[in-house]
């Protein structure tokens, strides 16, 4: 038993088995969460010990959506209200919120979007249900200034609430192979209404890449004075050889790139 670290109960049915972390009083039932998962364990049955795998959370499993109602003003001002679903691995990262003070949260969401300056959060609901091991978050937020001005025209970012900033460290000579080691999914749908007195002067072009790594999707659509923002981004479990390195750093700062892309407002003659 030395060469263990940590024990967990297994439940023997006629599926795959039930597994629970009996160390935790928090995990729903059933959810091992990031810390038990994808891993061999010795089971010990009546008839004798036997190797089993625990469950493993990847990819699409890792979900988290988000869907927002946006007002953006003349002065640059943003006021919204985000809606936030996880489940998986995002679930094990979001659901201790629950159990978090105000100022806690106010802080995790504030890193969350730390490119976001100027940020007011005005309110916070969390609703968790354990049954479908789906964690719910409803905010209303003010941004201040987000918007760059030049002259009469106004430039944003229409992915405002998830933003891929990070993009993989360069190497020269890589000499090892590298491993994502969950993957995960996240879906992003904004509803944008833009200010009055501003029309739509340029939008990026949609964007669709899928390869083994994963894909992304970004599109804008326009409808009356109201601009409709869809993004998904599918990242996926894998060892790659150290020779793609450098075509999955391209394609996270692809993404980087795009998700920071700007639509450009003019004013409109009056």
């Amino acid at each position: 038993m030395n060469q263990g670290n940590h024990a967990i109960v297994y439940i023997p049915n006629e599926h795959e088995g039930i597994w629970l972390d009996c160390t935790s009083q928090v995990h729903p039932f059933g959810f091992v969460g990031d810390f038990t998962d994808d891993r061999d364990v010795l089971v010990m049955m009546p008839e004798g010990g036997v190797i089993k795998r625990t469950p493993v959370y990847i990819n699409e499993t890792n979900h988290k959506k988000t869907h927002a109602i946006i007002t953006l003003n003349a002065e640059g001002t943003v006021d919204a209200e985000v809606n936030i679903t996880s489940g998986g691995i995002e679930y094990d990262r979001r659901f201790y919120l629950e159990r978090s003070s105000e100022k806690d949260r106010i802080k995790f969401y504030k890193r969350d979007w730390h490119y976001l300056n100027n940020l007011h959060i005005t309110s916070i609901s969390l609703e968790n249900n354990r049954d479908d091991i789906s964690f719910k978050e409803h905010l209303s937020v003010q941004i201040d200034t987000y918007t760059t001005s030049s002259g009469e025209r106004l430039l944003l970012a229409p992915n405002i609430f998830n933003k891929e900033t990070h993009v993989p460290k360069r190497y020269r000579n890589r000499i090892s192979d590298f491993r994502i080691e969950r993957g995960y999914w996240y879906e992003d749908e904004y509803t944008i209404t833009l200010p009055e007195g501003y029309k739509i002067e340029a939008l990026p072009e949609p964007v669709e890449i899928e390869n083994e790594y994963g894909h992304y999707k970004m599109r804008l659509d326009i409808k009356d004075h109201t601009l409709h923002y869809y993004r998904s981004l599918l990242v996926k479990k894998g060892t790659y050889s150290k020779d793609a390195y450098d075509a999955y750093r391209k394609f996270k700062r692809t993404v980087a790139k795009t998700d920071n892309a700007k639509i450009v407002l003019i004013k409109t003659q009056q």
